[in-house]
């Protein structure tokens, strides 16, 4: 099978792809989220969700938050809005302000894109952050999860697919074990941050807490 890197497949096709994790399964997901960060974060914080897909997500994430009764305010990026009938703050992430958000969340993002767009990925989420906040990253998982997709070949990274579809392939990378903590860990570290990050169960899949102690310098 020919293999695609994600800036050759059609852009509509990729971020399809990202949005799909987002539509059906969830919102579950999104409202515990906003149950783990509600004792975390002070009145009137301000929460980026990034690669929100639908806004379902945005509501479930709400819900978690206290629901109608938060004083929290919530951003979410999406670089493709069709089907949305509200839509989000931000369709790129390079539009999303630096240093203003006290949480940032991304669910099922990191495992459906290439080792070079999760680095951008995470830039966006710490760029977003500001010093003290929290993150939450959720992602699939490759035992018993994406390890049985059929009509696939290996990736060019451990326990990673492409999965065959018409037109093209999309990408899907499993996290077991600690790797989404040490791959986190790692890029902060490798960016100048100071984090503290723990595995996070119940949540997602597979999910990390990264609390961000200290901010890189700006170069």
């Amino acid at each position: 099978m020919q293999k695609f890197s994600s800036y050759l497949l059609a852009e509509q096709e990729r971020v399809n792809d990202t949005r799909k994790t987002q539509v059906a399964t969830t919102g579950g997901t999104y409202e515990k989220t906003g149950k783990f960060l509600h004792p975390l974060l002070q009145p009137k914080s301000k929460i980026i969700s990034i690669g929100a897909g639908l806004e379902h997500t945005k509501v479930a994430l709400q819900k978690g938050l206290g629901g109608e009764n938060s004083t929290h305010t919530i951003h979410d990026m999406e670089p493709n809005p069709e089907g949305r009938k509200v839509k989000p703050e931000f369709t790129k992430a390079e539009d999303i302000p630096k240093n203003q958000y006290h949480a940032a969340v991304s669910h099922n993002v990191l495992n459906v894109v290439e080792p070079h767009v999760r680095e951008h990925v995470m830039h966006s989420i710490f760029n977003s952050m500001k010093e003290g906040g929290h993150a939450v990253i959720g992602t699939r998982k490759w035992k018993g999860d994406i390890d049985k997709t059929k009509n696939a070949e290996p990736g060019d990274e451990p326990k990673s697919l492409w999965v065959k579809k018409k037109g093209g392939a999309s990408y899907q990378k499993g996290f077991d074990g600690n790797e989404l903590k040490d791959y986190v860990h790692d890029y902060a570290e490798r960016h100048g941050h100071e984090v503290k990050v723990t595995n996070l169960k119940g949540v997602a899949a597979t999910g990390v807490h990264v609390h961000l102690l200290k901010k890189a310098k700006p170069d």
